[in-house]
């Protein structure tokens, strides 16, 4: 990745936990790596997420490509009761936090 680099983040909100979701993108446009944080800081989740983040921004820049890591997220996690998350900014809700990394 460029030292310096265009990048969006959105806010999301997780059974009443706000985090952030932050990509960052080649000069082409595509993803190259992504940031996960989350409200409650040193907690278990927010843990998974930091660690489920980068290593999804290195399999991004060794150039696996970002649909066949929407494919295989689309299917983990799937859970009845799940809670949703929801994006502030477009009222769009999920059940599949990874899912939401990938779609989004």
């Amino acid at each position: 990745m460029p030292d310096e680099r265009a990048s969006v983040t959105h806010k999301f909100i997780v059974a009443g936990h706000e985090g952030y979701l932050t990509v960052s993108v080649f000069p082409d446009g595509t993803p190259g790596e992504i940031f996960v944080r989350m409200s409650k800081l040193g907690s278990f989740v927010s843990g998974l997420m930091d660690a489920f983040a980068t290593s999804t921004s290195i399999m991004l820049q060794y150039g696996v490509p970002l649909e066949v890591l929407i494919n295989k997220f689309a299917t983990v996690g799937r859970m009845q009761y799940a809670p949703t998350v929801s994006f502030q900014h477009s009222g769009r809700e999920f059940r599949n936090v990874l899912l939401v990394i990938g779609r989004d």
